[in-house]
């Protein structure tokens, strides 16, 4: 699965995305997960416990194994990323600045 993201993404849109994504998941099993942020210019702060903690765990027991994340290019946007990853023990997940490292990287798993 690749989810491509744009914009800024307020805390309540980055939810109701994410649960999208868990659905699709449920829905349409799948191991892999490639996040693309490149075209993110803000993130969302009041979500990052629940994406770390929550989500991640929910997309564990959907049968997601790996989670590709490419990074936009925005500083503070790495940051929550970094963060949201830092709550998460449920899948394994890898940061890349391309898409391409990104989609290499999956291939190996």
């Amino acid at each position: 699965m690749i989810a491509e993201w744009s914009g800024f993404l307020s805390a309540a849109v980055a939810k109701i995305e994410c649960i999208r994504m868990l659905e699709c998941l449920q829905e349409h099993p799948v191991t892999k997960v490639l996040n693309c942020n490149k075209k993110v210019t803000g993130h969302y702060a009041g979500a990052i416990d629940w994406v770390g903690k929550v989500w991640f765990s929910e997309l564990q027991k959907a049968g997601l194994k790996y989670f590709a994340w490419v990074y936009s290019p925005e500083f503070y946007t790495q940051v929550g990323t970094d963060e949201v990853i830092s709550f998460n023990d449920s899948v394994s997940v890898e940061t890349f600045y391309s898409f391409e490292n990104a989609y290499q990287w999956l291939l190996t798993k």
